[in-house]
């Protein structure tokens, strides 16, 4: 059907969400990716609760769109849906791994993550970059889990006194810029291995940095592949004293030394742009 309905200004159009909630279900049945979907009906939901009701419902209609309850306007063609995501391979060892396992981080519910918090600045409209678990991985969903900004954002975990750690993990792309890792992080001071993707020029685009009050520093710019859309790799950043050493698939891909930075926890960056997938973050070290 069309769609014909006033503007819902005052409450969230229940109607129209028990109508996406069934096609959302219908199509999880499917074995159907529908987490773009979902995505907006959760926002629509949160919108709706702090008050925008106008907002939340043209969100609403943006995932009744894609789910096939309503036409676009003009019977514009929607947005195709993108291919199930792979099964993630296990990481690659990169032979500089050292010491115990850290940490072996889970997905399985929206729990896991009360061990992890953000890090990065903060957007200019004071929205939060939004990270999530879908179907098992942890994934950036750009800014509230609706707009998308060109700003770092990363998610960490574990001890403060981590010194010297190998971290790594498995990590797919689907549309950001980028995907990294983080190390020896305490507050907005750490540092961090980034891995440009796809659609980028090769030279250059493996850029290790040191962050310190929230300022980056490049301390290293090595070439390397461009990462392919929608295909896993295994990247490790790793920090033994001051020799800092990055790894795409296993292999050595550049080494810097810094001496800045002794301890603190670890995780994975990005850019707050969604499209950024994570599975199997590992910690290996003391």
């Amino acid at each position: 059907m069309g769609d014909e309905r006033p503007a819902q200004n005052s409450a969230l159009d229940q109607d129209l969400l028990k109508q996406v909630d069934a096609q959302i279900a219908a199509a999880k049945a499917r074995g159907e990716d529908v987490s773009t979907a979902v995505n907006l009906r959760d926002s629509a939901v949160s919108l709706a609760q702090q008050g925008s009701a106008a907002e939340a419902n043209g969100n609403l209609k943006l995932a009744a769109q894609l789910v096939g309850v309503l036409r676009p306007i003009n019977n514009a063609p929607t947005e195709e849906p993108q291919p199930a995501i792979a099964a993630a391979p296990a990481p690659v060892a990169s032979g500089d791994e050292q010491g115990n396992l850290l940490l072996d981080a889970k997905f399985s519910s929206a729990k896991d993550l009360s061990a992890w918090q953000r890090v990065g600045p903060p957007t200019n409209d004071g929205g939060t970059p939004l990270w999530t678990v879908e179907n098992g991985l942890l994934t950036q969903q750009g800014v509230d889990g609706v707009t998308t900004l060109d700003i770092p954002t990363g998610f960490v975990t574990g001890d403060p006194a981590w010194t010297d750690v190998t971290v790594r993990a498995t990590t797919l792309a689907r549309g950001t810029q980028e995907v990294g890792l983080i190390a020896r992080q305490n507050g907005e001071n750490y540092y961090r291995f980034r891995v440009v993707t796809f659609g980028t020029e090769q030279r250059g685009n493996l850029i290790l940095e040191k962050v310190v009050n929230g300022q980056a520093t490049r301390i290293g710019n090595f070439d390397g592949p461009a990462l392919a859309y929608n295909t896993w790799y295994t990247i490790a950043l790793s920090a033994q004293g001051s020799s800092l050493k990055c790894y795409v698939n296993g292999k050595l891909v550049g080494s810097s030394e810094d001496a800045t930075l002794t301890s603190g926890r670890a995780g994975v960056s990005t850019v707050a742009m969604s499209g950024a997938f994570f599975k199997n973050i590992q910690v290996i070290g003391r």
